[in-house]
């Protein structure tokens, strides 16, 4: 379902998959179930605060019934969950250490990996650039529980992409490169749902592709001329179709949750450039400026 974009369809199924749970409290696979429709689906639907605390519980369950693996999963899950929640990163970044470590030493080579990549991301958002110069981070050596082998790597490439983009957004450090393979476009190739990492990385994706479209459109202004971003030629339509693509989708989102994604659809939506530069823009400051002063929030276009 999920391969195939019904979002809806997907969530039905992974609160049944809840459901026939609570029908069955003491299965053996509870914590696997809760951990696959929460990673998988749930997450689409459920504040993500609550979220975090429902992967807590499952890590729990899995510590009763002997279920090494997943009780460990759903355990890391909870600090990933926490981190997009925006939780306290200093707390959220020394977990996610002593998890990743745990894992390492249980035999979960790969999971640490994804772990050790988190802890990274965090360690940078505080620090800076500078958190990586030492050769480690927390004690911790930078690239313990890299993928071995291209099948690894392959599994790790969506969810380092869609922390690289979040990062390079934030500390401002974009160039065409950044963007040139599009995240949906690898799950598409390799056939992969969507998931909250991956979701959130599409949704840097796109702010991304305005912020870089306003910035190749003033670089044209001041020079008269078409310039590139990067050694890749971006043009301002196909940034503008990456980000058109996003919002989109996150439109389909917050139709799905508001909680959840309403205040960044509205953050997208804003980051677009000027609405000249692509006429179908018109109508999404429109629906902003029609809200403003109605219901809790309250959003003016100045």
């Amino acid at each position: 379902m999920l391969a195939f974009g019904d979002f809806a369809g997907a969530v039905r199924f992974g609160r049944l998959a809840l459901k026939m749970l609570d029908m069955q409290p003491s299965s053996s696979v509870k914590s696997a179930t809760i951990f696959f429709a929460n990673q998988q689906m749930m997450w689409m639907v459920t504040p993500l605060h609550t979220l975090a605390e429902s992967f807590v519980d499952a890590h729990k369950i899995g510590d009763q019934l002997g279920d090494k693996m997943y009780s460990t999963l759903n355990l890391t899950c909870s600090y990933f969950t926490a981190y997009y929640a925006g939780t306290c990163l200093a707390s959220t970044r020394e977990k996610l250490r002593d998890s990743a470590v745990s894992m390492l030493q249980g035999g979960f080579e790969v999971h640490a990996g994804l772990a050790f990549v988190f802890h990274q991301q965090i360690a940078v958002l505080m620090e800076g650039e500078n958190a990586l110069e030492g050769g480690q981070i927390d004690g911790v050596p930078i690239g313990t529980g890299a993928p071995n082998n291209n099948v690894e790597m392959k599994m790790f490439a969506p969810f380092v992409q869609s922390l690289n983009l979040a990062r390079a957004y934030y500390l401002r450090q974009l160039d065409g490169d950044a963007i040139w393979t599009s995240i949906s476009e690898a799950l598409i190739a390799e056939k992969r749902p969507l998931d909250m990492n991956t979701w959130i990385g599409q949704y840097f994706e796109g702010l991304a592709s305005f912020l870089l479209a306003r910035h190749v459109k003033k670089q044209q202004d001041e020079t008269q001329q078409e310039q590139e971003v990067s050694a890749h030629a971006v043009d301002i339509a196909t940034l503008m179709k990456r980000g058109e693509s996003v919002l989109k989708q996150m439109q389909s989102f917050v139709e799905l949750s508001n909680w959840n994604w309403e205040c960044r659809y509205v953050l997208f939506a804003i980051s677009v450039i000027p609405p000249s530069l692509s006429r179908p823009l018109n109508s999404i400051f429109q629906s902003i400026t029609s809200r403003s002063g109605k219901g809790p929030y309250r959003w003016r276009i100045r």
